[in-house]
């Protein structure tokens, strides 16, 4: 990682911090998370920006939620949410992406590639269970409020962690 590439990720991972001082969250006694926020912060890490691979086509736009989860089932690669700065924005926004086998990042969505990248690799068969995720402008799993954010409710373990318990 780059020291440019560092810094950016500090400054997401300030915004995170600064963002749940401000915001009260969820019931402490109904959700292991505050917010979507929260979560991304205990479980997120950085993802480096790319062009798009030309194997991919663009979908469309402001629908990162919905091309993600479709592009994951397509391509048989693993969905990612969180938070990414785009281009032409300083602040991070709740975003939905892919990465391939060799963790790079596949972003059907945004025409050009976000600055920064910092999100948790979420189970296909839990976006497939979330109503917002399903939707074509949903707003994806970690914000799935119709169903009270399932997702928050139980403590996550990252995919990393699920590789190792299955050995």
């Amino acid at each position: 990682m780059t020291m440019k590439s560092h810094e950016s990720v500090t400054a997401i991972r300030d915004w995170l911090v600064s963002y749940l001082k401000a915001v009260p969250g969820l019931a402490s006694e109904n959700y292991a998370y505050r917010s979507k926020e929260d979560f991304v912060l205990r479980h997120g890490r950085p993802y480096e920006p790319q062009s798009l691979p030309q194997i991919y086509r663009r979908g469309a736009r402001r629908a990162c939620f919905h091309n993600s989860r479709k592009l994951a089932v397509r391509h048989r690669i693993r969905y990612v949410e969180g938070f990414a700065v785009p281009e032409e924005v300083a602040t991070p926004i709740h975003h939905a992406w892919c990465i391939s086998g060799d963790d790079e990042v596949v972003d059907v969505t945004w025409s050009k590639p976000g600055k920064l990248y910092f999100g948790v690799v979420i189970p296909i068969d839990l976006v497939n269970a979330s109503s917002c995720a399903r939707l074509q402008k949903g707003n994806g799993v970690l914000d799935d409020w119709p169903d009270k954010w399932p997702i928050l409710q139980k403590a996550f373990t990252p995919e990393a962690d699920r590789r190792k318990s299955k050995k």
